[in-house]
């Protein structure tokens, strides 16, 4: 059953943000021709100051989904009633607490947009981005119940049709109005109505759930939580001034321009990391079974084959971001949107450490690991920062997302493995270390032998050009990482893998 829901969540998950990224990817197209690149760096910047905001939450829903797997596995529901009645009250608290704080943030936004917008009422943009991010905290709490139940595949439909809506509706006003505002609102008001529908759904769903109940919390449910809470706080800062800084940085000693032309880049990487990380996100709450159900051995094995099928797949995108995306914006919207190459490249390796750490952070996450590395991420955001503000002054963006990928490299990329292995695992990280370094350097290699041929072979910039360099791109990547990892356990297992279901395929 843990095997048969996985699949479902993973595929379910891949479907819709397949989905996401193909329909936001036109979206943006739309919106960058009518709207221009300024109100696009508009976006990302109260994109990252909401992110700001959402630390608040401190990781209750992540504290509140480890404590869900155990007495839902056992179908212990007067356990999960009371869980979910004290999550209920909890968001409502940090619901009322997120709106006051974007309430005092909106006084300070003529400091932090220091681009003249003229025909933008900012205040009032700010204030439907606000209330996008503080309905979810009164509305969406239910959803956290059928996602550690591994079964929110159930909601694909729902947000299948939401996000077609949303879709369609946004392009046909964008090009009709031209109006930033009601592209904003379209989004606002369908997705509310999908929170609706949603939260009735799974009170059908679990008709055996109380999410009134007026039974206390345990003490000791209490206290776990709590730790879980506290180190999961820690967690949630690092991780906004980490990944949700770098906007407001370049807004701030740069320009919106700039943000614009940077959100570009990221916002595709985002969508590609968001599709591949809804592979990891089907599996985080089968994690959360197996640890529940499954010895060290069993966990420690299923987690190395994830692993190392991360690496395939961050490899072959990473290194096709690094030879292929200049050409593909210059395709898209045209070379005055271009960064350069050494920006794309250490932008690239970021990506690709960050979606190394999805099995180590699932495991993390089903697990309920937050207390013992907390400090971590803080000590990581502050050098994180630290380094983007002085070293954009010198070189530009460039030392934004430099700094990011120092700060990347100093602490998580060790410490983390390091807490799943002694606290889970219990174990020595040794041999994933060799692993990871062995892995980095391939990547590395192979990336510059790429490089080196797609040079000697370079097209006119041409749609049919640009499908030709993907094909000869992939042929290369799985010649070399064949001959490479041929002899490799965990390759062998996946080659085996999908030779079989080639023969079944064939069969029928």
């Amino acid at each position: 059953m843990r095997t048969e829901k996985s699949i479902l969540n993973v595929s379910s998950n891949f479907f819709i943000y397949a989905f996401r990224s193909i329909m936001m990817f036109i979206v943006r197209t739309v919106f960058i021709k009518v709207l221009g690149e300024e109100i696009l760096g508009l976006d990302g910047l109260f994109t990252n100051i909401l992110l700001m905001l959402s630390i608040t939450e401190l990781g209750v829903s992540n504290a509140i989904n480890f404590s869900l797997y155990k007495p839902l596995a056992k179908k212990d529901y007067e356990k999960v009633s009371i869980l979910m009645s004290f999550y209920k009250k909890v968001y409502k608290i940090i619901g009322i607490i997120v709106t006051i704080l974007g309430l005092v943030v909106m006084l300070f936004l003529n400091k932090i947009v220091t681009t003249d917008i003229t025909n933008l009422n900012l205040y009032f943009i700010y204030l439907i981005y606000l209330f996008d991010t503080v309905n979810l905290y009164f509305i969406s709490y239910k959803e956290t119940l059928i996602i550690a139940d591994q079964n929110n595949y159930q909601l694909v439909k729902y947000n299948f049709v939401a996000y077609l809506f949303i879709y369609i509706l946004q392009i046909i006003f964008l090009i009709i109005t031209k109006s930033f505002i009601i592209y904003l609102l379209i989004k606002i008001i369908v997705m509310f109505i999908n929170r609706i529908y949603i939260n009735r759904f799974i009170s059908r769903q679990y008709k055996n759930v109380d999410f009134k109940t007026k039974q206390k919390i345990k003490n000791k449910d209490l206290s776990i939580i709590k730790k879980n809470i506290r180190g999961m706080f820690f967690h949630k800062i690092g991780y906004y001034f980490i990944n949700g800084t770098d906007n407001i940085v370049i807004s701030k000693f740069l320009n919106l321009t700039m943000v614009g032309i940077y959100t570009n880049y990221l916002s595709l990487i985002t969508m590609t990391n968001t599709l591949l990380s809804s592979l990891y996100k089907g599996i985080t709450a089968s994690f959360g079974n197996l640890i529940a159900l499954e010895d060290k051995k069993v966990q420690e094995e299923i987690f190395q084959k994830t692993n190392f099928a991360g690496h395939l797949i961050y490899s072959f995108v990473t290194i096709a971001f690094i030879v292929l995306i200049n050409s593909f914006i210059t395709l898209w919207i045209g070379k005055k949107f271009l960064l350069e190459m050494t920006v794309v490249i250490v932008i690239c390796i970021n990506f690709y450490i960050d979606g190394m750490r999805q099995s180590i952070d699932s495991i993390k996450d089903a697990a309920g690991v937050y207390d013992q590395d907390k400090y971590v991420p803080i000590i990581q955001s502050i050098l994180n920062i630290v380094l983007s503000v002085i070293l954009v002054k010198y070189i530009g963006i460039l030392g934004v997302v430099l700094g990011t990928l120092i700060s990347n490299i100093t602490l998580p990329c060790w410490n983390r493995p390091y807490i799943i292995y002694k606290y889970v695992f219990k174990t020595s990280p040794k041999k994933y270390y060799l692993d990871y370094m062995k892995n980095f350097l391939i990547l590395l290699l192979t990336t510059t032998i790429i490089m080196f041929i797609m040079n000697k072979i370079s097209f006119s910039m041409t749609i049919i050009n640009f499908i030709l360099s993907i094909i000869i791109y992939t042929i290369l990547f799985i010649i070399i990482y064949s001959v490479v990892y041929f002899r490799n356990n965990h390759y062998r297992f996946y080659f085996n893998l999908v030779l079989e279901r080639l023969k079944i395929k064939k069969r029928n």
